[in-house]
């Protein structure tokens, strides 16, 4: 091979092998470069997908513009026709009742068989579940400035006109049982003062009435169902007691009389759950501390208050059962074992009666309320208003005869309900000028010295509602309607029931039993003597007998 040759081949395989490498070279860029395109294209995809997860604009999926194909109805997008405000309502109630959101936004479809009506214009009424205050706050404005109350459905005018059916025959019921009620007790007061005359044919016309009126009763009341028989509360300002009505009616507008029910009937207990609830509903928030043993601890503070409602229950039906027989038995009740021919007179609240013994002087009177009551301190301001209209009378009548009365009342064992009277004991003037100073004395000495209610309680233009507080033993004096004193009784063993009586006793000198143990009589003398006071009180007044 010649030298030419040789240099032709060098340089031909040197031109080879550089271009090789730049093969290689371009191979390996081109590569490197599709992978960084491909890595480019990958981060692109991801913040498309991230920003299509966030977007609101349906439009904007599937490489679109923003804006809807030229061919979309205009119906696309409504809301289905049986659905309405008062179906969304509902909906967000029943979330807020963790019912599932599936479930709660099939239309129309029935959820667990108990709210089919709710959505597709049922004629129910759908009570929603109470909010928590603060999710109730923030839809407030929606629920039309009203909280959260009734949830009613598009065909529910139906229903709300079924409710007022309903709830005006109960009313009606209601109205016509008081009616019969009053009938009935008209008839007894009928009776009443027919037995006091001694009407024979008239008596035997009520008692048949009154018969006839009792057999229609009992069988409407059969025909009508089983009655319900509500136990009442023990009213600690009166013996008897008022049914209140269950429905809430602090919404409407309650008048004086009605508050005052209510206000009666609350019991301590009553009183402090009203101060107590907020305290109680603040402790029974589920936070993020919540733990296993708080909720051990709830629960048994729950049984504990079962067991404390079931306590409540078993005093209420004690309590009734014992009223029921003080009832019974009270010898000054009209309804009881009242021996009817010792009454004067009757007034709409309280009648004037002898006593059933001697007398401790002539005409010596009470004056009695007709509702079962334990002390002149827990009265109503209208039986008070018809004592001292008695006590006037008492004291003009007496003053025609050159006589003073002095009025006592001894409130003792209030908690056992006794049935209070006011006694009225007429006395010479010159007995009369000296019994304030005895009293005093007496009352003064009755009890220890160490106490911690004053001695001596001046009742000068006071009345005894307004200076002792009701549930409270005392006794009470007045002379002729001119004041008097009072004193809280501490220890009731110390002053006696006839305390009163023992004092003015011991003015006009009279023996102990007098007070202490007085004689019976026979009905003769009874009679006569209420026939002469009836007799004193008609000349004096007779528009009192025409009540």
């Amino acid at each position: 091979m010649t030298d030419r040759n040789r240099d032709e081949a060098s340089r031909n395989v040197s031109s080879s092998s550089v271009d090789d490498s730049v093969d290689y070279l371009c191979a390996f860029t081109g590569g490197e470069v599709r992978r960084n395109l491909r890595r480019q294209e990958k981060e692109r995809l991801n913040k498309a997908e991230k920003r299509a997860a966030l977007e609101l604009n349906p439009y904007w999926k599937d490489g679109g513009n923003g804006l809807p194909p030229e061919n979309c109805s205009e119906s696309s997008f409504k809301k289905p026709k049986f659905l309405n405000d008062d179906d969304c309502r509902v909906k967000v109630q029943f979330s807020v009742r963790h019912v599932n959101n599936d479930q709660c936004f099939q239309y129309g479809k029935n959820i667990s068989g108990e709210v089919s009506g709710s959505y597709i214009g049922a004629s129910e009424t759908v009570k929603a579940k109470p909010l928590q205050p603060k999710l109730a706050r923030k839809l407030v404005n929606e629920y039309d400035h009203r909280g959260k109350e009734f949830v009613r459905s598009a065909n529910a005018a139906s229903s709300k006109s079924n409710l007022e059916a309903s709830e005006r025959n109960a009313h009606a019921g209601s109205i016509t049982e008081g009616k019969l009620r009053d009938e009935l007790n008209k008839l007894k007061a009928k009776l009443f003062r027919a037995e006091m005359m001694g009407d024979q044919n008239q008596i035997k016309s009520l008692k048949e009435a009154i018969e006839h009126f009792k057999s229609n009763d009992s069988i409407s009341s059969e025909e009508t169902g089983s009655k319900e028989v509500v136990l009442t509360k023990m009213n600690i300002r009166k013996g008897t007691t008022f049914l209140v009505d269950p429905v809430d009616n602090e919404k409407k507008d309650l008048n004086v009389r009605d508050m005052l029910k209510k206000e009666k009937m609350m019991t301590d207990s009553e009183d402090f759950d009203v101060y107590h609830f907020p305290t109680k509903s603040m402790s029974e928030k589920h936070t993020e501390d919540w733990t296993v043993d708080d909720m051990v601890l709830s629960r048994m503070q729950k049984s504990g208050s079962s067991k404390q409602a079931e306590k409540i229950r078993a005093e209420q039906i004690r309590d009734f059962r014992r009223q029921e027989q003080k009832l019974d038995t009270c010898v000054r009740c009209v309804e009881g074992k009242l021996d009817k021919h010792f009454v004067i007179a009757f007034g709409n609240q309280t009648y004037l009666a002898l006593p059933k013994n001697k007398p401790l002087v002539r005409n010596h009177c009470l004056i009695v309320p007709l509702n079962h009551v334990s002390s002149c301190a827990q009265m109503d301001e209208d039986v008070l208003d018809e004592i001292k209209f008695w006590r006037e009378k008492l004291v003009a009548m007496f003053r025609t005869q050159s006589l003073c009365c002095i009025f006592f009342e001894t409130a003792k064992n209030v908690k056992h309900m006794p049935h209070c009277f006011l006694e009225c004991i007429p006395v010479s003037k010159k007995i009369f000028e000296c019994a304030p100073m005895y009293f005093k004395q007496a009352i003064m000495e009755c009890e220890d010295s160490s106490r911690d209610n004053a001695v001596l309680i001046d009742m000068k233009e006071r009345d005894v509602k307004r200076v002792i507080p009701a549930g409270f033993s005392y006794f009470v004096v007045y002379f002729g309607l001119e004041g008097g004193m009072a004193h809280i009784i501490e220890n009731e063993s110390l002053v006696p029931s006839w305390f009163g009586q023992e004092v003015i006793g011991g003015m006009l000198g009279l023996e102990y039993n007098q007070w202490r143990k007085p004689a019976n009589e026979v009905l003769e003398q009874q009679v006569k003597r209420v026939t002469t006071f009836k007799k004193q009180l008609k000349e004096f007044d007779s528009t009192i007998f025409q009540k």
